[in-house]
């Protein structure tokens, strides 16, 4: 009975293989395991693409990195990992990134396709060190000083005076020209503008019988100074042919006398 048994399974497989060889071709079955095979085997490697903008400026520089370009052939899903200078900073497809230190970054983004299959795009950025910022003075600036045609004269008020008072400048101009050791010996003393003609251009000048210090000298104008006192000064002012000689009270600076011999 057995032998019987195992006779008609080894006729029913024999019949089974005769009736697939006539139904299916074998060119039919070979398209059709290939097109199988392709579909769940083959993996073409993904694209990778970088754009980053800006690569260069200066720090702290801020810079997008995008990947959204990168793409696999297959249409299969990817997943992104950017490395800066060695570190792994994100995992989107694209973001912001702020860099604080000057230098030269490299930037790789490694991209996986849903079957394993890895590519990679490299660029750089170079972040330059921060520009230098203008100086903010907080001096205030000079008030521009006009001429009120006073120019020193007694009883007259000299607004230049005014303004170089709140300039911190000295009272007259020409002290500028001195030495610091010099203005600071003109505490106890003023300056007079002694206003003389062509005659006397090259005069001695002589103040209470002492030769005067000359700390301006112009053709017209000879700038001296004079010490304080509450008694008249006399001037004498003199060549070898002409002679100029004032006394008068000398109370404040810039006080102007006209010689004319």
């Amino acid at each position: 009975m057995g032998k019987q048994e195992s006779k008609q399974k080894r006729l029913a497989e024999k019949a089974k293989k005769w009736i697939y060889s006539l139904l299916i071709p074998s060119g039919v079955v070979a398209v059709v395991l290939t097109f199988v095979l392709s579909k769940h085997c083959s993996n073409t490697p993904p694209v990778a693409k970088t754009h980053i903008r800006p690569i260069e400026g200066s720090a702290p520089l801020e810079v997008l990195l995008d990947g959204n370009s990168s793409f696999d052939p297959d249409g299969e899903d990817l997943f992104f990992s950017w490395v800066l200078n060695g570190d792994t900073i994100s995992n989107s497809s694209d973001f912001r990134h702020i860099i604080t230190e000057p230098g030269i970054y490299h930037v790789v983004l490694t991209i996986l396709d849903e079957r394993g299959a890895i590519k990679r795009a490299s660029s750089s950025i170079t972040v330059k060190p921060p520009a230098k910022q203008p100086e903010i003075s907080t001096k205030p600036k000079p008030i521009p000083v006009e001429d009120t045609g006073n120019d020193g004269i007694a009883g007259a008020h000299d607004e230049n005076r005014d303004i170089r008072a709140l300039n911190g400048e000295p009272d007259d101009p020409k002290i500028a020209d001195l030495e610091p050791d010099d203005k600071d010996s003109l505490a106890p003393y003023y300056l007079v503008k002694i206003v003389v003609n062509s005659n006397l251009s090259q005069a001695e000048i002589w103040v209470d019988g002492e030769k005067a210090l000359v700390v301006k000298d112009t053709p017209i104008i000879k700038t001296v100074r004079v010490r304080q006192k509450k008694v008249q000064h006399k001037f004498l002012i003199a060549t070898k042919t002409d002679t100029c000689i004032k006394e008068l009270f000398i109370t404040a600076d810039n006080k102007k006398i006209v010689c004319s011999p």
